[in-house]
């Protein structure tokens, strides 16, 4: 497999970021948010003044205030790795056993089995090492083949592709 050439930019940078929150979060997150605060409503409305609404008021405003710091913690760091690349470009190289990233910063070679997890959006994909560190991978520079070459290493590691 020929090796690609990718070209970041700070909105794909910052597109990928807020994909990743978005999904990171989930819908599971919110509606468990919703139910709290309807709890919390609920109890105030019905004249509850106990520790129990501190409780439910503190973990509230922690559950709004999180997602947020989080999200701010991820561009930042993103957005430092980027400035850092100078010419926002590296070569991705495909192999059948792991795929070898080069930049101005560095070089990683990694085994297909080291990726945890592979997230396809349109633009791009963020291919995970764990929970929350991942490479972008932007599409615009990746064929079909090298696409479906990618799918085909990570599915035959049996990484989770969504």
């Amino acid at each position: 497999m020929e090796p690609i050439k990718l070209h970041y930019s700070e909105a794909l940078v910052l597109k990928a970021v807020r994909s990743f929150m978005l999904r990171f979060i989930g819908w599971r997150y919110v509606a468990a948010l919703a139910v709290l605060s309807a709890s919390t409503f609920y109890l105030l409305a019905t004249g509850e003044r106990s520790w129990l609404i501190g409780v439910f008021g503190s973990a509230w405003a922690l559950g709004l205030v999180l997602p947020f710091a989080i999200f701010i913690a991820h561009r930042r760091a993103a957005l430092i790795r980027l400035r850092r690349l100078g010419k926002a470009e590296a070569i991705f190289e495909p192999k059948e056993d792991g795929f070898r990233v080069t930049s101005d910063v560095g070089m990683i070679n990694l085994p297909w089995s080291e990726i945890t997890a592979v997230w396809l959006f349109p633009e791009f994909w963020l291919l995970f090492f764990s929970q929350s560190e991942f490479i972008t991978l932007p599409l615009a520079d990746a064929n079909n083949e090298v696409r479906e070459f990618i799918l085909a290493r990570v599915r035959s590691h049996g990484i989770k592709v969504s």
